[in-house]
């Protein structure tokens, strides 16, 4: 609450002040103004976090006590600096614990840190568990271990069924213990903060760096029979470092794409041909260590295993992912194939999209295979409904939005437009986004204009029209499938980082009216 005010003290000490400081001086009359304002009921919102910023930006330094004025004005600044004090603590906690801060990975990766360092308090985002705290975003959770209970992190894939962020403080952890953090369950990223402050990420590729400096160690040399892993059969050691070298070469070449499609889950064809090679070499390696005594290089043979089996893992996902998009284009076609499905029968009368988009959803739940798989439709998500929403165990990991083009649209441009507005609101304010997997987003187009060139212009003419309202960069290029328009979203999520999306275009193509049997049209006899 603003305190017992005195006017006429503010004006005296502010004219004093101000014939030593000129312009450089911040009026104290008008620094409480503005703070008296921040408490008024109700509060004026439209200049809240304006006037929020001036009184964050005070220098309180600039109000010191004057022997040259009464202690009367002394004591009274004393009062009034100390809440102007408590007025920026509170600005500041406040919006710690501010919605859209939730949201925001860095931000709190920095709140951790200066908890750590300073000791100040957590914003009461972060909830305690076994293993450190957390923060449970709608997709993942950011885990921030504790590295005195280590010996609790096996129980993080039983606490969080989904995927995981793990921030770590650097200098307390080996790259061996960083190396196994991938094996706790689906690890998307390990965050590395240093007790400097500097903040690392490292996403797939830190997968490969690790594992090839825990190769090198396997290059031994007659000077390491100190080492514990030293291998003392000369025959048996110039195999794995033969073996290693040309393990670490194939990696290098190939690890920073094999990571970008890890991170876009996309293409796990062209991943498994590469990993298929560093499989075959790491395989070779294990039974040259199998050969001699297992005790003594148990834990080489465990960090290849351990390699292997998170490659196996990624793949794996990226596979389901891939074949639940084929499921999706198989079901999309078969609403074309039969007229009665979205048209009444003997009549033009058509359904509307809501309709179709629930035909649709029918579809893809009486043909999904999958029991971890499961879709919704008109869910509420940020200010509107989903069409159709593709959940993971709860997790999304789809968003679909179904239009309606029907014949004699003018403004057909505009219902385009309107749907990519739409899927592109769906997927950024509820942040679906995983920063290293993908996620799959379509407009499906159900149509009844025949002339196909002139529908893909409008379509066209819509993506450049949204590219310009959400000043995100696309760029669309024909796929492999037939009636698909696919465009790639690249936009910049903090300082030089780009996240990139996949939007599918679908156009689908429905009779304009009702006809009579086809084959009574041609002829057929009857037997």
């Amino acid at each position: 609450m603003i305190f017992d005010r005195k006017k006429d003290i503010e004006e005296t000490y502010d004219s004093s002040k101000l014939l030593c400081n000129g312009y450089n001086y911040t009026p104290i009359l008008y620094a409480l103004n503005i703070a008296e304002s921040l408490h008024k009921t109700p509060p004026n919102g439209r200049y809240t976090s304006r006037r929020e910023r001036f009184i964050l930006s005070l220098d309180l330094k600039q109000y010191s006590q004057s022997s040259s004025l009464p202690d009367a004005v002394n004591d009274y600044i004393i009062i009034a600096v100390k809440f102007l004090s408590e007025e920026q603590v509170s600005i500041k906690n406040k919006s710690r614990n501010y919605f859209v801060k939730l949201y925001d990975q860095n931000y709190l990766v920095e709140c951790y840190h200066d908890s750590l360092v300073n000791n100040t308090p957590l914003p009461n985002l972060f909830t305690r568990f076994a293993c450190g705290w957390f923060v449970d975003f709608p997709d993942y959770a950011l885990c921030f271990l504790d590295s005195t209970l280590k010996n609790k992190y096996e129980e993080l894939s039983n606490l969080f069924k989904k995927n995981l962020v793990l921030c770590i403080l650097s200098e307390d952890f080996s790259d061996e213990e960083i190396l196994k953090l991938y094996t706790l369950g689906p690890i998307s990223k390990v965050i590395w903060m240093s007790g400097s402050g500097h903040v690392s990420h490292y996403s797939c590729t830190a997968l490969f760096d690790l594992f090839c400096r825990n190769m090198y160690r396997l290059e031994w040399s007659v000077k390491n029979n100190h080492n514990a892993s030293f291998i003392i059969e000369d025959e048996l050691r110039s195999k794995v470092v033969s073996r290693v070298k040309l393990l670490i070469k194939k990696i290098e070449l190939k690890k920073y794409n094999i990571g970008i499609y890890f991170d876009y889950g996309i293409k796990s064809d062209y991943i498994d041909y590469h990993l298929s090679y560093l499989r075959s070499i790491c395989e070779q390696l294990m039974n040259d260590l199998f050969s001699d005594a297992f005790h003594e290089h148990s834990s080489a043979i465990e960090t290849i295993q351990r390699f292997v089996d998170n490659c196996n893992y990624r793949i794996d996902t990226i596979n389901g992912l891939n074949s639940l998009v084929n499921d999706l284009n198989k079901c999309v076609y078969v609403i074309p194939q039969n007229k009665y499905l979205y048209k009444i029968e003997h009549s033009n009368t058509l359904f509307h999209e809501t309709n179709i988009a629930g035909i649709y959803k029918e579809l893809l739940s009486i043909s999904n295979k999958k029991p971890y798989i499961n879709f919704t439709q008109e869910e509420l998500n940020g200010n509107g409904r989903t069409d159709i929403q593709i959940k993971h165990n709860k997790e999304t990991i789809g968003i679909i939005e179904v239009k309606l083009l029907k014949r004699g649209d003018e403004n057909r441009t505009e219902v385009i437009r309107k749907g990519l507005d739409q899927l592109y609101e769906r997927y950024s304010q509820n942040h679906y986004r995983r920063i290293e997997n993908n996620i799959i987003l379509q407009l499906v187009l159900f149509c009844y204009d025949p002339n196909m060139t002139n529908l893909i212009n409008t379509v066209t003419n819509a993506i450049e029209e949204h590219e310009r309202r959400v000043k995100v960069k696309f760029s669309a290029y024909d796929t492999s499938r037939r009636n698909v328009i696919r465009i790639k979203l690249e936009e910049s999520y903090y300082l030089l980082k780009t996240r990139v999306e996949y939007i599918d275009i679908i156009i689908v193509k429905l009779e304009n009216k009702y006809n009579n049997d086809r084959l009574a049209k041609k002829n057929y006899k009857k037997s």
